[in-house]
Formats: C-alpha cells, structure tokens, sequence
C-alpha cells in the first residue's frame, strides 16, 4: 500500500521486505502464480536497484531451475548499484562456477577481490580459485585477459600484503610468477 507518513524514517528497505514476503506468501499458497508476479516486481527492481537481491532471494527459493535467473538478478544488481557488495559478487561467482562459465566466473571472482571491506580469507581464496582455474583452464581465456586479470589481483592483494599470512602470500607470489615476475614472487 501507500507509505504513510511515519514510514518515512525506516526506510525503503523496510517496504522492499515486506512487498517481497507479501508476494512470496501470495505465490506459496497459490493465490498467485511466479510468472504472474514477476513484472511487477522487475519493474520495482528497475527502479530501485536492490530489490534485484531480494528479487534473487525470492526466486531462489521458489523456483525449480532458478540459477540463470537468480544469476541474471545478481548481475543487474551489480551492475546498477552493487560494483562493492562483496557478497553479491561471491553468490555470482559460485552460480558461474556451477554453469561451468569460467570467463565470466573469474571476473567475478577479481571484483570480490576488489570490493572494499573483502575479508582477507575470502580475498585470498579468491585468488587461490583464480589461480586453480587459470592453471587447469588457461585457454579459456586469452593470454592479454589472463594477464589483465591477474596483474589486477596481485597489486590488489600486494596492497593488503601486511595483513597476509604464509598462505596468502604464497599465492600472491603464485600471481607473480604467473605474470613471468620472478623478483616480485
């Protein structure tokens, strides 16, 4: 319905909630089907970029074959609004991985890498399945976009390198001998 005035000071992610469980308990008891719903809730997503997330959340739960849509979701969110939700870019990242498209999997994984406030650990295993996937899977990519990538990881990580532990730092100097910089590793 309408906002009311003392909605107002909390917020649209409030009415996004609950716009999105009202339609979700439509749709789970029948009342309404996905497909009828679906419009309408693009259009908000359109409007307000992070109802793409809970668009993502809500299919997920409800459809059978959800990953390209919920994948889809994801990258309009990042794209619109979400270029540093870490988290996005980790759940997109997994659902490339399970279609098999290592491309657009590690590009997802160099912007994780980069989104502020990254975890190290989760930084860290970025690189570490990066670098796994170029090793197994280096022709997927051409050798300037590998080598892009890479050189964006390692001065990404080489940046955070006081906070790196054995492991991390073996797989940043992983990075630099890969980039054929044996004195950087």
């Amino acid at each position: 319905g309408a906002a009311q005035r003392h909605d107002v000071g909390r917020g649209l992610e409030a009415r996004l909630n609950v716009l999105f469980r009202n339609i979700a308990k439509l749709v789970t008891t029948g009342e309404r089907s996905l497909d009828e719903c679906l419009p309408i809730i693009e259009y908000v997503a359109r409007k307000v970029p992070r109802a793409w997330l809970y668009l993502a959340d809500m299919c997920d739960e409800l459809m059978e074959d959800s990953d390209t849509y919920v994948r889809n979701c994801l990258v309009r969110y990042l794209e619109r609004d979400g270029k540093d939700d870490g988290r996005a870019w980790r759940r997109v990242a997994d659902l490339f991985s399970k279609a098999g498209m290592v491309h657009e999997e590690i590009n997802s994984l160099v912007s994780l890498a980069k989104a502020p406030n990254t975890p190290l650990f989760v930084f860290s295993n970025a690189v570490n399945r990066v670098n796994g996937l170029l090793r197994d899977r280096a022709a997927t990519l051409d050798e300037q976009d590998r080598r892009q990538l890479m050189r964006e990881l390692a001065e990404t990580m080489n940046r955070r390198q006081n906070e790196c532990n054995a492991t991390d730092l073996s797989r940043l100097a992983w990075l630099y001998l890969s980039l054929q910089e044996i004195e950087r590793a």
